[in-house]
């Protein structure tokens, strides 16, 4: 944009308190110069004008205030504020009559003009005020509705005509009772909102709660709401908003009003939705959408809206996302001066912009000025476009509105001036249904979307059974936003002859049209709309949607269809059904809701939880109901499934582990009882085994029954734990233990990447023949990629790669990928405060490291000690994985979460150890973890940051200890003062260097209290940097490298790596090898050019691709990704979880794995193919095993458990379950989108 600045030269004399005189100066306003901005009305014609309308006539009616800042109890006696009429008789575009039209008012706050009356908010009531003899003053004021609570502060507004012909207003938090003109009590209490009510005040609805202050609201043609609020969130400091309305909602991340009652009181579906625009404490006040053609047509449909602290005026452009918005926002209008506070904008009936400023005089409430300044009077402005389009008897004084035939006003409804498409729509809605013919017609030939919306919403008000005809067959409309405004308006009817065709629409429409149709099934109560409710919860893209669909179930009400919901292979519908049933008041038993707790989606999980907790008679008896089930000698399936929802929800309770560890060690217990028991257990989502479950699995694991030790070990390396160590390599180490259950073992062992003597790692080794088993291959190859074998180790493996094919290499070659040298990593301790409940969030760029190469932009890892898990996935300052390296769960003393959200983020965000309040023996907490998976040759540095956020003088820190082949060294921390500096060696963080892993790759770190600190007595960490150093020549890697490289060139498996895969495995190796590497490199990439090719292809159109786009493909039908993928707490656990893989996958990754996704198989995702006896084929993952039965989740999105005793065969294939080809199914236009999209995740 090219800004220029407009100063108008004008003076005028304005009264002062006392009687004074002020000259009027303009201030400075910036704005594109391809505009012009005309002073149009300035005191003494206005002085304090807030929120205004215009009428047919082009009279505008504008809400003013004295210029006092007065609380309820004043404003009621005084009754100083007034509406004013501005008129323009000379029709120059400038108005020059003032007249008073309404006085006496108590607090107007908005203007709407219909049907011949000024329809406005003054607390505490609506009000209709009424010119009957055309004196230009209110002769008649009709109260409509209320109560409205107030205090002098802005906070009701309105109203706002919708599509549908309802009054639309809002509150905020004082607080309302609202009793409609029909005596129905229809809500009461202190939620800020947006209502609605019919033009008498009759049917009042609460449309959704929001934030503390919703303002001013403006419709699209298709009937969507938006609108500002403010104060929408404090989360981070206050945040404004524009936000998208919508039938039910709950806004923002809390509530901030309190009691609700009433017949339109909304249920609770469990979402909190979010903005269009999140702005800062801007204060947003007026709102508009743009609908004319002056100002261009790329401004068509922009909303425009008034920020009154930061003394402008905003543009926001509107993007689809799903079935809501995003949009791109920007400045349109702003002023130098503070004293400039837009608070309207306004769309003449030329197109033109008219723009409020209401002056200097409000202190009270949202402005950031708290000095009111009333002698600045305000004004009110005009923005024309140079060379704009103008328009022909804008005001339709030409029209014959009374004479004109239906079929004449029904044309208008196609004008292009949008105050005469207004007018005809009113006066079809007013003749009722003898003009319904003429609007059908219209409907029936009209080329434009817009203009068929407008006939939709006609005839929503004209009414009759062909009205209804019409809009039922509007729902076949080849635009969805016309099938969205008549299903809006045959839910607003109550159609139930539109049932059938709004289930089409929820199931298979675009996402807004299926939101839309699924209120209107909600609205019109029809049972036989539950099952097609159901289906489309499946494929729901959005919160918005999901939510509809949930409020839908909710407003049908019936409990005997919605329970099949629970029955769904969808966690989602699951979830949804179960809330729905909750919200109707259906009683939900014990049995119905605990199975679902056995579940990978957390949101179905947390649901469960939620309502498992309102019912203390549950959580009572869990460990009862608990034992009872694991009494039944054979479970069967009901009791396995509500055993793995309790053992899984409540595997905390002391009560649930004394039961649970009761029966493990019940010597006499059958194998079908503890079978159950361990696959509830290996599901219960437990950062390693609870302690109290630790006998009862020795004891397991030294029964003579292979199948129910094999199911122990199994569980043990599903829960990632590692305190079994020695008792796996026992078993892995007797003679008489099977072989299968041996290599079991060791891959149980080397989940914490420890190292293997020879006789283990030449089991291993032995398994990699090409007559062994492909599963026992598969083990025995994923036991060898995890280990910290030797480099003689290593050596022999390299031996064995080229017997290895497709299947084993590709887990093989992770064995030799080394941390290499040269890299920064860096972690930040991410946790929740237990007192106020804030996460900081993670700290970017440098810390004590300033040489970091990641610079300003360097990443961090976020790790949460409180949860007990290790990182295995870790990143460097680059963004680029580091393989092997590992940091281990900690261990020793426990810890607590401190988080407080000031001064650096990785200072702010800590766990301590020691007692919450103090004391305890000097050092007596030590905690510790490893760094895992270090080049035993390698030279490392470490920083360990562990302060308190600073705390005036007073300084709280930790001593470190780090133990590695060098021995151990000890450092003090002492914390940091308030007025140090931030990263401060000894004060923030200890420096370790010169540090040499321990032979098994391990370098251990603990800390305890600082020196200094004998009163807390508590250590505290933030976080750390572990840099490897650049090491001189290795002659045993170098040795090793040439193995290797020689090892893969002769292998059959080779093809099964990628030219990508084979540069990050040689990366760690010295330069001499990564130079001899590059030519089988350079010979892969020319045999695989094709491939690379198509990934060239796609790279180069990345920068144009669209997140959003590729968000809606992710989660529609045509790509269908969510059906296995899940991002967030959102789609199937067939494939990996989704939600962090932009932050550990590059471009070129995402897009190979996406292409060819059998080249980049992600571990315990690989495929297996089951013959069973009677010959049947069945391929997919292994979900989990028992003693009797193995599962498998196929491609068909199914779970099929088959009896081992029906199994032929069971083989891992190097095939990935996600087929090739998705480019092909949704066009290569199409999915770019989607892997910006998935770049996107982090």
């Amino acid at each position: 944009m090219r800004p220029h600045l407009f100063i108008l030269a004008i003076s005028l004399c304005c009264p002062l308190p006392g009687g004074e005189k002020e000259k009027f100066k303009q201030p400075e306003l910036i704005i594109d110069d391809r505009f012009t901005i005309e002073l149009v009305a300035a005191p003494p014609l206005v002085e304090h004008p807030m929120l205004a309308t215009l009428d047919p006539q082009g009279r505008m009616f504008i809400s003013e205030s004295d210029g006092q800042n007065l609380q309820k109890a004043e404003l009621l006696k005084q009754r100083s504020r007034f509406v004013r009429m501005l008129e323009d008789t000379d029709r120059d575009g400038v108005f020059d009559k003032s007249t008073i039209f309404a006085d006496k008012m108590v607090m107007p706050e908005g203007a709407l003009w219909h049907q011949g009356a000024l329809y406005i908010i003054s607390s505490p009531y609506l009000w209709r005020l009424e010119d009957t003899d055309g004196d230009g003053v209110a002769d008649r004021r009709d109260k409509i509705m209320g109560y409205m609570e107030f205090d002098g502060r802005a906070n009701q507004h309105g109203p706002w005509l919708g599509p549908n012909g309802l009054l639309y207003f809002t509150g905020g938090i004082f607080g309302y009772d609202l009793v409609g003109t029909d005596g129905v009590h229809a809500a009461k209490g202190t939620s800020a909102g947006v209502f609605s009510c019919r033009t008498d005040g009759s049917d009042i609805r609460v449309v959704c709660h929001a934030g503390i202050n919703p303002v001013e609201l403006a419709f699209t043609p298709w009937g969507d709401m938006l609108g500002t609020c403010a104060i929408f969130d404090s989360v981070g400091g206050r945040h404004d908003s524009l936000s998208h309305w919508i039938h039910g909602g709950q806004y923002g991340p809390k509530d901030y009003g309190s009691t609700r009652e009433g017949a339109a009181s909304l249920k609770r579906t469990g979402y909190r939705l979010g903005t269009v625009v999140r702005w800062g404490q801007v204060a947003p006040a007026g709102l508009l959408r743009y609908r004319g053609e002056h100002l261009g047509k790329e401004y068509r449909g922009d909303y425009f809206s008034c920020h009154f602290n930061t003394h402008a005026v905003h543009r926001s452009t509107l993007l689809p996302t799903g079935s809501t918005f995003g949009a791109r926002d920007e400045v349109f209008l702003r002023s130098p001066s503070i004293d400039f506070h837009p608070t309207d904008v306004m769309e003449d009936h030329d197109g033109s912009l008219l723009v409020i400023d209401t002056g200097g005089w409000l202190s009270w409430g949202c402005p950031t000025s708290k000095l009111a300044k009333p002698q600045l009077l305000g004004s009110i402005y005009r923005i024309r476009r140079k060379n704009g389009a103008k328009t022909t008897d804008p005001l339709g004084v030409k029209v014959d509105w009374k004479g004109a035939s239906h079929t004449a006003l029904a044309r208008l409804l196609a004008d292009q001036r949008p105050l005469i498409r207004d007018r005809a729509r009113e006066a079809l809605a007013a003749r009722g249904q003898e003009a319904a013919p003429a609007v059908i017609a219209f409907l029936a030939t009209s080329k434009a979307p817009e203009g068929r919306a407008r006939a939709v919403w006609t005839l929503s008000r004209t009414g009759g059974p062909r009205a209804l005809a019409a809009l039922r067959g509007a729902l076949s409309d080849s635009h969805p936003g016309v099938r969205q405004a008549a299903a809006r308006s045959l839910g607003m009817a109550q159609d139930k002859n539109a049932v059938k065709a709004l289930c089409r629409i929820v199931t298979e429409d675009a996402q807004g049209a299926r939101r839309f149709a699924a209120e209107a099934l909600g609205r019109i109560g029809s049972p036989k709309a539950v099952k097609s409710i159901l289906q489309a919860m499946e494929t729901s893209s959005d919160d918005y949607l999901d939510h509809a669909l949930c409020y839908a179930l909710i407003d049908i009400g019936d409990p005997a269809e919605t329970l099949k919901g629970l029955a769904s292979r969808s966690a989602q519908t699951r979830r949804l059904s179960l809330i729905s049933l909750d919200r109707m008041g259906f009683k939900l038993s014990i049995d119905q809701v605990i199975p679902l707790l056995d579940t990978k989606d957390s949101a179905l999980k947390r649901a469960a939880m939620e309502i498992a907790g309102r019912h203390p008679d549950w959580a009572k008896n869990i460990s009862s109901l608990i034992d009872t089930w694991l009494k039944t000698e054979k479970p069967g399936r009901d009791e396995r499934a509500m055993l793995r929802g309790a053992v899984k929800a409540f595997n905390a309770n002391p009560e649930v582990r004394s039961v649970v560890a009761a029966h493990l060690e019940d010597e006499a217990g059958s194998a079908e009882k503890l079978s159950a028991l361990l696959e509830a257990v290996a599901r219960c989502g437990s950062a390693g085994l609870p302690a109290e479950w630790k006998k009862g699995f020795r004891e397991v694991l030294d029964r003579d029954n292979e199948a129910l030790r094999s199911q122990a070990v199994a569980t043990l390396r599903i829960l990632g734990e590692t305190g079994f160590r020695e008792r796996l390599l026992e078993l892995a180490n007797t003679a008489g233990t099977p072989q299968r259950l041996k290599i079991s073992a060791l891959a149980a062992v080397t989940i914490d990447r420890g190292k293997l003597d020879d006789e283990a790692v030449d089991l291993l080794l032995s398994q990699l023949q090409p007559d062994s088993k492909p599963s026992l291959r598969l083990q025995a190859s994923r036991a060898l990629s995890e280990a910290a074998l030797s480099t003689k180790q290593l050596t022999r493996l390299a031996d064995r790669l080229p017997g290895c094919g497709p299947l084993e290499l590709p887990l093989l070659a992770n064995a030799f990928e080394r941390p290499g040298t040269g890299f920064y990593v860096n972690v930040d301790v991410d946790v929740k405060d237990e007192a106020s409940g804030r996460v900081s969030g993670t700290h970017k760029g440098p810390a004590a490291s300033l040489d970091d190469p990641g610079g300003d932009g360097a990443t961090w890892n976020s790790w949460n000690p409180l949860s007990g898990t290790r990182l295995s996935e870790l990143i460097d300052s680059m963004g680029r994985i580091v393989p092997r390296l590992t940091v281990g769960s900690p261990t020793g003393a426990s810890l607590t979460g401190f988080a407080r959200g000031r001064t650096n983020p990785l200072l702010v965000d800590f766990v301590f150890n020691g007692k919450k309040g103090g004391g305890g023996r000097h050092q007596e907490y030590v905690t510790g973890f490893d760094l895992g998976g270090l080049d035993p040759a390698g030279v490392y540095k470490l920083v360990f940051y562990g302060t308190w956020e600073p705390l005036g003088e007073k300084m709280q820190g930790s001593e470190v200890r780090v133990q590695h082949l060098g021995g151990s060294g000890k450092k003090d921390i002492a914390g940091l003062k308030t007025d140090q500096e931030v990263f401060s060696e000894g004060l923030s963080h200890a420096l370790f260097e010169g540090l040499r892993p321990l032979p098994d790759g391990r370098i251990r770190v603990s800390w305890t209290a600082a020196k200094a600190d004998r009163k807390e007595n508590q250590g505290a960490f933030n976080g750390f940097t572990l840099i490897s150093k650049t090491a001189g020549r290795n002659p045993e890697m170098e040795k090793l490298g040439d193995k290797l490289l020689a090892s893969l060139q002769k292998s059959k498996g080779l093809t099964s790596l990628q030219p990508s895969r084979l540069e990050r495995i040689f990366r760690g190796y010295p330069g001499s090898i990564r130079r001899k590497s590059s030519a089988l490199i350079e010979s892969m990439a020319e045999n695989d050019r094709e491939k690379a090719g198509r990934i060239e292809e796609f790279l180069t159109r990345m920068e144009d691709a669209s997140i959003e786009k590729g968000r809606e493909l992710f989660f529609g039908k045509k790509a269908a990704c969510s059906t296995c993928h899940k991002i967030e707490e959102r789609g199937g656990d067939i494939g990996p979880d989704l939600s962090r893989i932009g932050q550990i996958r590059g471009w070129r990754d995402l897009l190979e794995s996406t292409l060819y996704p059998s080249s980049t198989i992600v571990n315990s995702f690989e495929t297996h193919t089951i013959i069973t006896r009677d010959g049947r084929p069945l391929t997919g993952i292994v979900r989990h095993e028992t003693i009797d039965t193995v599962t498998l989740a196929t491609a068909q999105l199914e779970e099929v458990s088959i009896r081992r005793s029906s199994i032929v065969r069971m083989e891992p294939t190097a095939v990935s379950l996600m087929p090739q080809g998705l480019d092909k199914n949704i066009g290569d236009d199409d999915f770019p989108h989607i892997i910006a999209f998935l770049k996107s995740l982090r």
